[in-house]
């Protein structure tokens, strides 16, 4: 039995609004025996008299605008109307609430407004190159809210991505016609929606054929990008780490791990030049200086960018597709902070921040041990530039 609180409505044929009634009078006393009570008002339910269509639940259920209606059916019995509010077991999968999630969609963007908005608006280097990050970002973060729409699709919904405009409007006829037969029931509706259905079912299969194999041939070059689409497609696609009952947990055991490896690094790195000091051979020490770093030109950066693969990280302000396409209008503030930063010899510390990726080293290891996984760094856009320059 399922748990949740009980309302019992229907016929039950007892004549409850007779005291004196034996059967009556016995259900009544059930009923209490279960802490459980009768709402309907004691006023004919039917059309030759009688209290006998009833509404049964708990004591504590609140019940609202309790009212019988003797006209508007075709039955013999009256309408009882009452109100109640309730709330889903989202438990069940069929139940959940829809969750959104609201992303920016570059793809639909005004790019030639974007690049306008580029070269209209003023930005401020800063006093550092720290700065000078941080307000890139919020420049670009204003020209983005204008000028990108954000979109909201439902999560955990497949997404399709070779569904397009005509698949789509395919579906809708299609619905439309299941709808109008579903209604009507005639044997040219039936028909309609059949062929419809069997339209769209072939469409999609062509559809998303042509996707794949167009999506396999674009990495058929690199086979280890290969392996994982072939992965994916077949499902067979796994996040390999080790068993664990919170996710911030691991996270925080891999970085205290990695951490302490590249303290310990650092640690041999110091011994060994200091054990080299000692016997450095007189006459051999170098005196060459380097006092400063050379400035990059705007066609140098361009040049560069455009060399640069197109992978972005999560922390980008822009995905790296969109910084090449407007790379021209981005070129004299890109350039600006990255001279900045050679100029002061140092690197804005929001640059060194990067998402780190614990990869297994292997596949066929002890996956619990975390010394068999090793550290992959996603870092920012800027970071790579400027490690290119």
């Amino acid at each position: 039995m399922k748990q949740g609180t009980p309302i019992i409505t229907g016929d039950l044929n007892f004549q409850v609004q007779d005291a004196n009634n034996f059967y009556s009078r016995k259900l009544l006393e059930l009923l209490d025996s279960f802490d459980l009570r009768q709402i309907v008002p004691l006023l004919p339910t039917h059309r030759h008299g009688g209290t006998l269509d009833l509404v049964i639940t708990t004591r504590e259920t609140a019940l609202d605008d309790i009212s019988i209606f003797p006209n508007g059916t075709t039955s013999d019995h009256f309408l009882v109307r009452f109100g109640i509010q309730v709330r889903p077991d989202l438990s069940n999968s069929r139940l959940k609430k829809s969750v959104f999630r609201e992303y920016v969609d570059y793809k639909s963007m005004d790019l030639e407004g974007f690049k306008e908005d580029l070269r209209k608006a003023d930005f401020e280097e800063g006093r550092d190159p720290e700065e000078g990050v941080v307000n890139f970002y919020r420049w670009l973060e204003g020209i983005v809210e204008k000028r990108v729409p954000r979109k909201r699709v439902r999560t955990g919904k497949k997404f399709k991505p070779w569904r397009d405009e005509e698949l789509r409007g395919l579906l809708r006829e299609r619905r439309n016609a299941e709808r109008y037969w579903r209604k009507h029931g005639t044997e040219d509706a039936k028909r309609r929606f059949n062929d419809l259905k069997k339209l769209y079912g072939n469409m999609d299969k062509d559809k998303r054929s042509l996707f794949i194999k167009e999506d396999l041939d674009a990495v058929k070059g690199d086979p280890k990008k290969l392996q994982n689409k072939l992965q994916k497609l077949l499902g067979k696609a796994e996040t390999i780490l080790p068993e664990t009952t919170s996710s911030k947990n691991l996270a925080d055991d891999f970085s205290q791990f990695f951490s302490s490896k590249v303290t310990k690094i650092r640690n041999q790195v110091n011994e060994e030049q200091q054990q080299a000091g000692e016997f450095e051979e007189p006459g051999r020490t170098c005196h060459t200086t380097w006092k400063e770093f050379r400035e990059v030109s705007e066609e140098e950066l361009v040049s560069i960018v455009k060399s640069m693969s197109s992978k972005h990280c999560d922390l980008d302000p822009l995905p790296t597709w969109v910084v090449k396409e407007c790379i021209r209008e981005l070129a004299p503030v890109l350039t600006s902070m990255v001279n900045h930063s050679l100029h002061h010899s140092t690197v804005a510390e929001t640059l060194q921040k990067a998402i780190v990726f614990p990869t297994i080293k292997n596949m066929y290891g002890d996956r619990e041990a975390l010394s068999n996984y090793r550290p992959v760094s996603n870092i920012p856009f800027l970071s790579k530039l400027l490690e290119k320059v």
